[in-house]
């Protein structure tokens, strides 16, 4: 791809755009609480201009949303507000897939393939490599990287691969979104809120806990009620299952 190639891409619903090669596509931000974001859109992590090309065809072809990124920070600075670093508050939700260009040489990830597997928010990961070695793989699915292609490839599996994770993101959105919208809510909760959900997830009464940490029995009660509302579970059992849910879903 020469320098003064040009790279189209689309951000969320808007037209086309033409664009340098190395430049970011700004997209809207999508909101946690809906289900109606595209599940065409792809998230592509790469220097190298021809996996951007290759992604670029593919990408035309099926009709699909493109968005490039060089480096990992950069997707995350341009996907994420707010992002806290220690990964307490997840990204907003997105759909999609996400493609990240990485090797997979031994049994420790890169460090981009590590950021982007902890803090994709329910995105499918496919990694882009080259001579993959077994300890690379096994540690990449074990991290949560959906399906990997290896280069050299042909367009047509690329396709396939990218289609595949299409599907699986477009399968798993709405149990996500309810997970994700629960972890939201959980980092809305006050510290004695928090407290309290830490006894109760530890099968404590509400008197166990009062003793525990030292407070009146009401204002447990109070603040059980209060993490029911906030939580939007109508009883224990909701609320614990959400809360299950919310920890199991990545950053």
């Amino acid at each position: 791809m020469s320098g003064s190639a040009r790279l189209q891409c689309f951000a969320g619903n808007r037209k086309p755009v033409t664009l340098a090669k190395g430049s970011i596509v700004r997209s809207p931000r999508p909101r946690v609480s809906t289900v109606d974001n595209p599940s065409n859109r792809i998230a592509l992590i790469t220097h190298d201009a021809s996996v951007v090309d290759s992604t670029q065809r593919v990408a035309a072809v099926n009709s699909w949303q493109l968005q490039h990124f060089e480096t990992c920070e950069i997707w995350l600075r341009q996907a994420a507000e707010p992002l806290s670093c220690d990964g307490t508050v997840p990204l907003p939700l997105q759909t999609g897939c996400l493609l990240i260009q990485t090797t997979l040489s031994s049994g420790e990830l890169p460090y981009d393939l590590a950021r982007a597997c902890s803090l994709r928010a329910g995105l499918p990961v496919v990694a882009v490599t080259s001579a993959p070695t077994v300890k690379g793989v096994v540690a990449a699915m074990r991290s949560g990287v959906n399906n990997l292609i290896e280069i050299p490839y042909t367009e047509e599996q690329y396709a396939h691969v990218i289609r595949g994770a299409l599907r699986e993101g477009e399968r798993l959105y709405p149990s996500v979104a309810v997970a994700h919208e629960a972890r939201l809510r959980l980092s809305k909760l006050s510290s004695g809120e928090q407290a309290v959900l830490e006894k109760l997830l530890a099968g404590n009464s509400n008197k166990t806990i009062a003793s525990t940490l030292h407070m009146g029995l009401r204002t447990v009660e109070l603040r059980r009620a209060r993490l029911l509302q906030k939580m939007g579970a109508k009883n224990l059992a909701a609320l614990v299952r959400l809360v299950c849910e919310a920890r199991a879903l990545p950053c």
